[in-house]
């Protein structure tokens, strides 16, 4: 296939492909995970930035947010898959959610495209508040609560899946009050505009702060229009901690009253008089009764945004398509022939393997084929140290094959230029002379 779309990076058994998103401290790309039996799918793998890399505390807080967001098992959180650490790398692999970040269905909202129903805006946040209450109560191996809180739910971190159910991602900034790194003092994560007052003003935040957040977010979507704006951060810092927006039902005849008091609860300054937990600010949302299905959320997503949707679509059944395309040009090589885009690395630096956009091309009959994939599954394996001393002994002449065992992938090798029954004619020979010269030396001290 000329146009192969190779991966970029294998790392054990992920094959990690082009990205589709960047955040502030990473970079999230589509990958194909690959088991055994034949078991394969399209998986997420978050990678720290190059110039975060070398730094100890990002690369500390990057595995504490998989740390953390591993613990969270509920359907409106994204799940984490597993964290690999690979030549100082931290890769975090996530549920792949096919679907549209909220953000990009409120960019039409905002352009006029369409407008957000009640009850759509409804179901989405009820889906958050339900993934937020699972992470705020999460309890370590002790059976204490963790103090789990997100501290960055915005639009850009909520996805509303083609099945209409919306999931919460990104715990990169995520903080518990126990045994884990957090940001260094008065630091100031997140996104501006769904900040709670508290943490601008420098003052102690906890999970209310979330719920601060997902009031500004519901009221944004109904409203179509950012609710705190600025010509620059001081004044957006400005308006969220002395201004007060318009009612929501001054602005859409169709968003009862009822929900703006559930808002302004949610939004207020006082961390003391906003609800105490997402569950209760669910149930409030829940006594107005217009939620919609997940059916109806799924048809009405698929509807306005068709386009979006088609595109990840097609992504995705292009990596499985080029992924098992390039399993079986691997699996097709033949021996005599070595993979030159795949280089292997000692075992010490991990289960990794270098991609290089080159050819595979054909090598001496000298010696029986060396290939990277081996295993019935087709992923890469790690090369043992014995493997790589015998490869390296090849390559300046010190050892040559022999004949392989009854046991595959067993081979034996010997000293160059050798042979074996020269080898024993030697022995014997020595063993007679030394023979010899022994009943000599005896005779002359005898005699």
């Amino acid at each position: 296939m000329a146009n192969l779309l190779r991966p970029l990076r294998v790392v054990g058994r992920y094959s990690i492909y082009q990205p589709f998103a960047s955040g502030g401290m990473a970079t999230v790309h589509l990958a194909h995970m690959t088991g055994s039996a034949g078991f394969s799918r399209v998986v997420a793998v978050k990678r720290m930035k190059q110039e975060f890399a070398h730094d100890s505390s990002f690369a500390t807080m990057f595995q504490d947010e998989a740390t953390l967001a591993a613990r969270v098992l509920h359907p409106n959180v994204v799940a984490t898959l597993d964290v690999v650490r690979d030549q100082g790398e931290l890769m975090i692999v996530m549920e792949y959610v096919r679907g549209i970040a909220l953000r990009q269905l409120m960019e039409g909202a905002f352009n006029g495209a369409y407008r957000i129903p009640v009850d759509m805006a409804l179901s989405i946040m009820g889906g958050v508040l339900e993934g937020l209450h699972a992470a705020h109560t999460v309890r370590g191996d002790d059976g204490k609560l963790l103090g789990l809180v997100h501290r960055d739910i915005s639009p850009p971190n909520i996805l509303v899946g083609r099945d209409g159910v919306p999931k919460i991602v990104d715990f990169g900034i995520a903080k518990a009050f126990s045994k884990l790194h957090v940001t260094a003092t008065h630091e100031v994560r997140g996104k501006l505009s769904y900040m709670p007052p508290e943490r601008l003003l420098q003052r102690p935040s906890d999970h209310r702060g979330d719920i601060f957040a997902c009031g500004v977010v519901l009221w944004e979507m109904l409203a179509a229009r950012k609710r705190y704006v600025g010509a620059n951060v001081g004044e957006v810092a400005n308006a969220i901690l002395t201004t007060d927006p318009p009612a929501l039902h001054s602005l859409r005849a169709d968003v009862p009253s009822e929900l703006d008091r559930v808002l302004l609860r949610a939004t207020a300054r006082d961390p003391e008089a906003r609800y105490g937990t997402a569950e209760a600010m669910l149930a409030d949302l829940e006594r107005l009764g217009n939620f919609a299905s997940k059916r109806a959320l799924s048809l009405w997503l698929s509807d306005v945004a068709a386009t979006l949707l088609g595109e990840h679509e097609d992504l995705t059944r292009k990596i499985r398509a080029q992924h098992r395309e390039f399993e079986d040009e691997l699996s097709g090589v033949e021996p005599g022939i070595e993979s030159t885009f795949v280089e292997p690395l000692p075992q010490e630096e991990t289960r990794t393997l270098v991609l290089k956009e080159m050819p595979l091309r054909s090598e001496p009959e000298r010696e029986p084929a060396t290939l990277a994939f081996q295993s019935p599954a087709r992923f890469p394996q790690a090369i043992s140290e014995d493997e790589i001393a015998t490869r390296t002994l090849r390559k300046h002449g010190a050892l040559e094959p022999h004949t392989r065992s009854s046991e595959p992938n067993a081979p034996t090798v010997q000293v160059a230029g050798t042979k074996p029954h020269l080898g024993l004619l030697l022995v014997a020979l020595l063993s007679v002379v030394l023979a010899l010269v022994t009943a000599l030396i005896l005779r002359a001290f005898s005699a």
